[in-house]
């Protein structure tokens, strides 16, 4: 698979680009996660579920291998693996023998993604003595899904405008009937072209310097 982070590998924009690809196109989207990596597995359910994709997510692990068996050539398999657990790799080994897609969004370097995915967005980063790389690897790999999230609607505008503004007019009427509108957000503004996407990879690379600033800090107490 495509890998990114080491000298010889393909480089973070072509693999970011197979993703996006894969991922807008797909039938069905499964997402694996376990412990802290069920936090940015879950942040991409929720960006993806907003842009009208079908997606479902397992943090059990006997269910990511079952439902991995059920999908087909028209459907891709995310996995957001962590060091030690070595049934979501077999959930994507699954999903690759059943014909789906595979990508995963890892820290850790695991030398069995690259023969089971074939996306892996690797955001480098290793084990750090406090509490391994668990702390820091959550920034990175959200910092990944944002970019997943637009890049997916900058590949095609119309079609996934339409389905913010749609799951945001849900959301707006459900506040409307229970008088409640902190929750109310115009998805318009959110799929602008223009100044909110250049805010927005602003903030995302401030986010992934905080999070070198953060590990250089600790590797030098």
């Amino acid at each position: 698979g495509e890998t990114v982070g080491g000298r010889a590998e393909i480089p973070l924009r072509r693999c970011l680009s197979r993703a996006v690809r894969m991922l807008a196109t797909a039938r069905t989207i499964d997402i694996y996660g376990v412990e802290n990596s069920v936090t940015p597995a879950s942040d991409l359910l929720t960006k993806l579920t907003y842009l009208g994709l079908n997606c479902r997510m397992h943090t059990d692990t006997y269910l990511q291998q079952i439902s991995a068996a059920h999908l087909g050539v028209a459907d891709v398999a995310v996995a957001v693996p962590i060091p030690g657990a070595p049934l979501i790799l077999l959930a994507l080994k699954q999903a690759r023998k059943a014909g789906a897609g595979t990508i995963a969004i890892t820290s850790p370097k695991e030398p069995l993604l690259g023969k089971y995915a074939d996306v892996c967005l690797s955001t480098g980063g290793r084990a750090l003595s406090i509490y391994g790389s668990a702390i820091f690897s959550r920034i990175p790999d959200l910092a990944v899904v944002d970019l997943l999230y637009m890049g997916i609607i900058q590949s095609d505008y119309e079609r996934f405008s339409r389905s913010l503004d749609k799951s945001g007019a849900v959301i707006a009427a459900g506040d409307t009937e229970t008088n409640n509108k902190s929750f109310s957000l115009p998805c318009k503004f959110l799929t602008q072209k223009g100044g909110f996407f250049e805010r927005f990879f602003t903030f995302l690379l401030q986010k992934l310097k905080f999070e070198v600033l953060v590990c250089s800090a600790i590797k030098l107490v």
